[in-house]
């Protein structure tokens, strides 16, 4: 299929081309205009792109990837932390999309408590660097494909060297179709980290005490010197929430241009999240446990996010979210954002036979 499409230019108008403008239009007033409307029409536009369409799919997907994100950041109030993850999704037919997912830090000082702890507390807790594995499901309540519009930027290797960087992207807008997914998504997610005890003690406006009533002090024995009050703490926890994608799958090739693809897997969504085990581990400091049990817990949050990826065998990925994850009450909000690579597979074995002839 040959199509003409409409290129598209981040250009103003220059004042040469505004007079020349108003020439054409004096000319047409003079009775110039309808030959030189009547000659154009049978002419294609200079910024006219031919094109013609390769693929225009949303349902021929790829079934599994394997995304490796290297740059991980969390901003979490329980914990700051950077590290890197790995996860793996697999879409069966058009009904369920099935993720696993795990990351940690990358060493001591990209875990903040983990680290400053390490080197500052106290007690005598051993501290854990930060764990965190979720798995779930998304099953499509509606999935249709409409017919839209593609946005693909048009290129050329036969551009001189430096004008692509230089230049903003010029792009073709592009009938395709469009897929649209509506999901209801379930599971669980757990993780594990260390966290600054003394702060929480503080801001709750608490105390530690042992089994037969000894209390931590916030602060140094002697001194006005706060005490460095490092522990562990961990979260098992479900979610239930929905999601919303948008699935494109065109390429197209444009005269005198490179192919040009749009082929974004686009998902956003919103979860509830319930914890119902939150552990905060005692403190122990001189051969005394004082036990966490006055900590107070968050154990409800919420978060939303989105995830974008590419179907491709080997392209990049992204992701963010925000919200509160159950933790130690005051200390549930948190940022996160993965960018990463990904790999992808048909998983199809199956290759074309020819019976020979005799």
């Amino acid at each position: 299929m040959t199509v003409i499409g409409k290129a598209v230019r981040y250009k103003l108008i220059p004042p040469v081309k505004k007079a020349l403008l108003y020439v054409v239009c004096l000319l047409g007033s003079l009775g110039y205009l309808p030959a030189a409307f009547g000659q154009a029409k049978n002419a294609t536009n200079k910024d006219d792109i031919e094109y013609e369409t390769i693929t225009d799919d949303p349902m021929d997907l790829n079934k599994m990837w394997i995304h490796i994100y290297p740059i991980y950041g969390d901003a979490f109030m329980t914990n700051m932390n950077a590290g890197l993850g790995l996860q793996g999704q697999y879409l069966w037919k058009d009904k369920f999309d099935f993720r696993v997912m795990a990351r940690r830090s990358y060493y001591r000082g990209s875990d903040l408590s983990y680290g400053i702890g390490e080197k500052t507390k106290n007690v005598d807790n051993k501290l854990i660097p930060l764990t965190y594995v979720e798995g779930g499901a998304t099953y499509h309540v509606v999935d249709k494909v409409e017919e839209g519009e593609a946005k693909i930027i048009i290129y050329t290797k036969r551009y001189s060297e430096g004008k692509w960087a230089s230049t903003v992207p010029e792009y073709v807008m592009v009938p395709s179709k469009v897929r649209k997914i509506i999901g209801v998504r379930a599971g669980g997610l757990y993780w594990q980290s260390s966290t600054n005890l003394g702060d929480v003690l503080k801001k709750q406006d608490i105390y530690l005490e042992s089994a037969d009533g000894q209390r931590l002090e916030r602060t140094v024995p002697g001194t006005t010197d706060d005490q460095k009050i490092y522990s562990n703490v961990s979260s098992t926890a479900i979610y239930l929430g929905g999601s919303m994608g948008r699935i494109r799958n065109v390429a197209i090739k444009p005269k005198k241009y490179d192919f040009g693809v749009n082929d974004v897997i686009f998902t956003g969504y919103a979860d509830i999240i319930f914890s119902p085990s939150i552990t905060v581990e005692d403190v122990r400091q001189g051969g005394i446990t004082y036990l966490s049990a006055p900590v107070k817990k968050s154990p409800l949050g919420f978060r939303a996010g989105f995830e974008g990826m590419y179907n491709r065998d080997f392209s990049w990925s992204y992701g963010a979210e925000v919200g509160m994850r159950p933790s130690i009450q005051g200390n549930s909000l948190y940022f996160s954002v993965k960018v990463g690579f990904s790999l992808a597979s048909r998983l199809q074995q199956r290759r074309q036979a020819y019976q020979r002839e005799k």
